[in-house]
């Protein structure tokens, strides 16, 4: 009996473990797309502040989307802060800030995929462990347990 009280707590934790991968999993890609628009924001601050004023620009708004605009060559861009406040900042500035919002972003997204990588892990002991206590007989032995033998009668010994 007990061994099938123990295979019953591994797979609940395997799939506790399975869960858990696949919240990481999202989490992983939401960090992956922040990622992506931090670049994008800085390759679009990096060609604005060498564009020169009154240039013709094509600003990226997303989904391949673009809008046709003269730089103003004023040097500052706009940054939010949170909240829905933004601030206006030199470029340089503004170019740092993205710079290390985009590094702390990438950290976690390592973080986060050296955890998946352990969970991973753990996920498959806790398989193999459940393959083997499936395989395992209810009192742990490999196999059924073999039958009892009725003892012989004391005739039948002769």
């Amino acid at each position: 009996m007990g061994n099938e009280r123990e295979l019953s707590q591994t797979m609940e934790a395997l799939e506790m473990a399975k869960l858990q991968l696949e919240a990481m999993s999202k989490e992983a890609e939401i960090l992956q797309m922040s990622l992506n628009e931090h670049i994008r924001a800085l390759e679009t601050l990096k060609a604005y502040r060498t564009a020169g004023d009154g240039k013709e620009l094509l600003i990226p708004v997303g989904a391949g989307t673009f809008l046709p605009a003269r730089s103003t060559g004023n040097g500052k861009a706009l940054v939010s802060i949170g909240a829905g406040l933004s601030v206006e900042k030199p470029f340089e500035e503004a170019i740092a800030a993205l710079e290390k919002a985009a590094g702390e972003v990438e950290l976690e997204e390592r973080k986060l995929v050296q955890n998946m990588k352990n969970l991973e892990k753990q996920a498959q002991l806790l398989s193999q462990r459940a393959q083997a206590l499936s395989q395992a007989g209810p009192e742990g032995e490999e196999g059924a347990p073999a039958p009892k033998k009725a003892p012989r009668k004391k005739d039948e010994e002769e």
